[in-house]
């Protein structure tokens, strides 16, 4: 009995170990990719600003924010409008 007892033990060690392993590696991205973060709209959201990477305002200030919080890396990519925009993603994805 005392060793049947101790073989349920060191299996079931063995599932937690592999199950924090495997959350462990799904948790951290194989590769760190770039974001490309479209951006269109006007004062105060947007501002073009000849300082920096030429952008500013409340919208790109939040995205700022949340990407340093997050640790992501991005690049910002200046749309005439909206619908630029969205045809932009749109064009990406249908290479995929």
């Amino acid at each position: 009995m005392i060793r049947h007892c101790h073989w349920l033990i060191n299996r079931r060690s063995l599932i937690v170990i592999g199950l924090i392993a495997l959350v462990a590696c799904l948790g951290e991205p194989a590769v760190a990719r770039t974001l490309r973060v479209g951006v269109s709209g006007s004062a105060p959201f947007v501002i073009q600003d000849p300082v920096g990477d030429g952008l500013s305002g409340i919208s790109i200030n939040v995205w700022r924010r949340v990407a340093e919080a997050n640790e992501l890396p991005y690049d910002l990519i200046r749309q005439s409008n909206i619908d630029a925009g969205i045809a932009a993603v749109e064009a990406k994805n249908s290479m995929y």
